[in-house]
């Protein structure tokens, strides 16, 4: 199975990423060679696309093994990890993503986005569990509601940069 694409670049790429320092014994720890890695790559991108986010998860589980050092990859799994309804994981690989690259702008905003929603949740939870003290509950749900206005949901964007087309995980 060879992807005419890649069997085209993936001279360009092999120099690109020695000039990178994606290789070697340092980079490579399961020593996947440069067209097993582009076909994973394209294998989660067209799982994320897809829906299959679970697929996507595994494949740049074993991408970033391979290359521990791209945050594009660490990005991306937090993505696919946000669209699992798994903020917590999300939030440890956008700041993955962050150790490896701390200009990474989406990963910045996403893991943004994550502790925005989580604040959110907290909030709401201690304005139910605050039965017996009224300004903690209010002051909760004051809290809460300001952060919803935000529109935090349509300020999130994926690793196209495009906005999600409904409400919800990233």
């Amino acid at each position: 199975m060879g992807f005419p694409l890649m069997d085209r670049w993936t001279p360009v790429l092999a120099v690109a990423a020695v000039l990178c320092g994606c290789t070697g014994p340092s980079a490579h720890r399961h020593g996947i060679d440069i067209n097993s890695q582009l076909a994973i790559q394209k294998h989660a991108e067209d799982a994320y696309k897809s829906g299959r986010y679970a697929d996507a998860i595994a494949d740049y589980r074993v991408l970033t093994a391979d290359m521990p050092k791209n945050a594009d990859y660490w990005y991306r799994m937090g993505n696919a990890l946000v669209r699992m309804d798994k903020p917590d994981d999300a939030v440890l690989a956008y700041q993955a993503a962050l150790l490896r690259n701390p200009e990474h702008a989406g990963a910045w905003h996403n893991l943004a986005i994550v502790r925005l929603r989580q604040s959110i949740a907290a909030l709401e939870q201690t304005s139910n569990m605050a039965k017996d003290d009224a300004r903690l509950r209010e002051s909760s749900m004051v809290l809460a509601k300001a952060l919803r206005d935000l529109s935090v949901e349509r300020a999130a964007t994926d690793e196209t940069g495009a906005a999600p087309a409904k409400a919800g995980p990233l």
